[in-house]
């Protein structure tokens, strides 16, 4: 598995532990998606962690001697994710329980382990988004991006 996906992982291992019995305001971590895009709605409660473009921050090539010819490409990246939170809602406030979503997304990325498993150097914070509700269903979706910071071998990802 590449740094990357391993990452991702331990992300969405995170956003799992999102539960009103752990002390949040939704179940949205009981079930957890890696960039699922439509979701039905005996899927509800559930989390969608979105992989948005990552940036080339600095890069280093070496090679290697003496012996075997041993090159590597490392990369410092800068990779943005999304956390979706989806749940269902008061049809007349669906913003309430979308600031219950934001609230526990931010809490569990910037309160838990924010090295995910010592894979990242920094996490930042890089805003939030609310889905309007559609008109008819009793649903509602937040989400927060944030960045982390993490080198990777492009030879041996």
């Amino acid at each position: 598995m590449s740094k990357a996906s391993t990452l991702a992982s331990a992300i969405a291992a995170q956003l799992a532990t999102i539960t009103v019995a752990a002390g949040y305001g939704t179940d949205i971590g009981l079930t957890v998606f890696r960039g699922k895009v439509s979701l039905d709605a005996d899927m509800l409660p559930c989390v969608v962690l979105v992989e948005l473009d990552d940036h080339v921050l600095d890069q280093v090539s070496t090679v290697n001697m003496p012996g075997p010819q041993k090159r590597s490409k490392t990369v410092k990246l800068r990779q943005t994710y999304a956390a979706e939170g989806h749940t269902v809602c008061d049809p007349n406030n669906p913003n309430d329980a979308a600031h219950l979503i934001l609230s526990d997304l931010k809490k569990c990325i910037f309160g838990g382990d924010q090295t995910f498993g010592g894979s990242v150097r920094t996490l930042s914070y890089a805003g939030r988004s609310i889905a309007p509700r559609v008109d008819g269903i009793a649903v509602i979706s937040a989400s927060i991006r944030f960045d982390v910071e993490f080198s990777e071998d492009l030879t041996n990802p």
